[in-house]
């Protein structure tokens, strides 16, 4: 409105000889036509802020997150490396896999002396390939609170997931994340799911075996034997699966 009464007075020679009037008035309609910009270019300016705080903020989160479960994991290895717990892990997980699941196929009391020395020879694999393992770890492998805080701290960590794909910052293979997430859920039950092996496993067991007169009372015998291993074996195994994708949680939240 004043850039239109501005002109129209200059064609028509109002401003002759107002001189000071006419410089307050083109300043003031310059003013109008330039603060708005100016607000707009500031209120941009205000909003990349933000989001560049915003993506600071979460990326300084993830990081925390993501160093406390690493440490969690690896705070119970005393004299070893993690790849070498990670190997120890497999050979339990191995040698436990020989104790096959189930009843064993046409037992009669003619092959149970022969099924007794195989699970003999399996029993004595698992109970070495613990010992190797749980003599590097600071505690015992099998630590209901210790790996009930690593589900725990996971499931922080996974939370921020989602900011960290809205902010195109670095997360993990979707296989990773799956992998560990099922042994999260494995791991926050470990109070419950865990059968811990008794101080006469397997020396107990393996007596009744050899005592067993019966299919039956074999069965019962071997069952006994197996029971705490399995739920063993299912916490033993997802922590072998945190160990192997460590190396990738490490990288979240990298540039």
């Amino acid at each position: 409105m004043l850039a239109v009464l501005g002109y129209v007075g200059d064609r028509r020679g109002w401003w002759d000889g107002l001189g000071f009037t006419t410089n307050i008035v083109s300043s003031f309609t310059g003013l109008l036509f330039g603060l708005p910009l100016a607000l707009v270019f500031v209120a941009h300016l205000t909003d990349l802020q933000e989001d560049a705080a915003a993506v600071r903020a979460c990326q300084r989160r993830a990081k925390k997150l993501r160093d406390k479960y690493v440490s969690t994991v690896i705070s119970r290895f005393s004299n070893t490396s993690r790849e070498e717990m990670r190997a120890s892990l497999a050979a339990i997980l191995d040698a436990a896999d020989r104790l096959d699941p189930g009843q064993p196929p046409m037992l009669t009391p003619r092959n149970m002396p022969d099924l007794e020395s195989q699970i003999r020879a399996a029993v004595d694999a698992v109970s070495e390939a613990r010992e190797a393992a749980f003599h590097s770890v600071a505690g015992s492998v099998v630590d209901q609170d210790w790996l009930i805080r690593i589900a725990h701290d996971w499931h922080r960590l996974d939370d921020v997931r989602l900011r960290l794909h809205e902010f195109d910052l670095r997360w993990m293979s979707d296989r990773a994340s799956a992998v560990l997430s099922s042994a999260a859920e494995e791991l926050k039950d470990a109070d419950r799911i865990l059968g811990p092996l008794q101080p006469d496993w397997p020396t107990r067991q393996i007596n009744d075996l050899s005592g067993a007169t019966s299919p039956r009372e074999w069965s019962a015998a071997y069952q006994a034997l197996r029971a705490p291993l399995v739920s063993e074996r299912k916490l033993l195994g997802a922590l072998h699966d945190v160990l192997v994708h460590l190396p990738e949680v490490e990288r979240v939240a990298e540039s």
